[in-house]
């Protein structure tokens, strides 16, 4: 007699449960946002598209670019830092390490350039899921990060190409400008010595950023390609 009770009330049940589901998934449907999007990322709206843009990842060359580039700065960092803390005694080696530390940046200067324009014409994965202080934080960190990226060794350049001096390249120099402009390189090593002390403090709050996410469960180096931690 239970048994016939119980199943008279779960099919009389069943319709409503139906009806309920099917509600909850039209309106998640309705609130969807784009799960990928050109330049800067939207943010996800679902549950569905917040577990996708764990798993959606830059394009290839953006990858292979990050990469050249990550290691690259960290050249200049680790160069320009040996270069500044020898003695003056051990000139030949500083001479080196700075000569070291130009041709990594030229290197990322050329990099720079089709990195940018891919970023800007490619489709990028979605926001990580996070509050609204997290995604204005991760777009403005991106932002600065870009511009260091860019007025980093482009100042260097213009500093080395205007001073007199060319530009030195891994063992060649390549020709500056015919007519030497002292005020102009000047202006430029200014503006490198004070931005690239920022830059490298910048850098290991980018790097901190991931190891947050990682905290959360939220493996954002895969987008970039390295999926050995999930």
């Amino acid at each position: 007699m239970a048994s016939s009770v119980y199943t008279a009330a779960a099919a009389a049940a069943a319709p409503t449960a139906r009806t309920a589901v099917a509600s909850v998934a039209s309106v998640a449907k309705a609130s969807s946002l784009p799960a990928n999007s050109r330049g800067f990322a939207a943010s996800a709206g679902t549950i569905a598209e917040a577990a996708s843009a764990l798993e959606q990842q830059y394009a290839r060359p953006l990858q292979a670019l990050h990469w050249l580039i990550a290691g690259g700065t960290v050249g200049t960092f680790a160069f320009v830092q040996l270069a500044m803390n020898l003695p003056k005694e051990q000139a030949e080696d500083k001479g080196r390490f700075m000569m070291l530390h130009k041709s990594l940046g030229l290197t990322v200067l050329a990099l720079s350039v089709p990195r940018l324009a891919l970023r800007l014409t490619t489709k990028i994965p979605a926001a990580v899921p996070g509050s609204q202080i997290e995604q204005v934080a991760a777009k403005v960190g991106h932002l600065v990060m870009y511009g260091f990226m860019t007025a980093m060794p482009v100042s260097g350049f213009i500093m080395g190409y205007y001073g007199g001096k060319g530009l030195p390249f891994f063992g060649v120099t390549i020709p500056g400008a015919s007519k030497r402009d002292g005020k102009l390189a000047g202006r430029a090593f200014k503006l490198h010595k004070q931005l690239g002390w920022y830059y490298e403090m910048f850098v290991p709050l980018h790097v901190g950023a991931v190891g947050v996410h990682a905290l959360k469960g939220q493996n954002i180096l895969r987008r970039m390609g390295v999926t050995a931690f999930g």
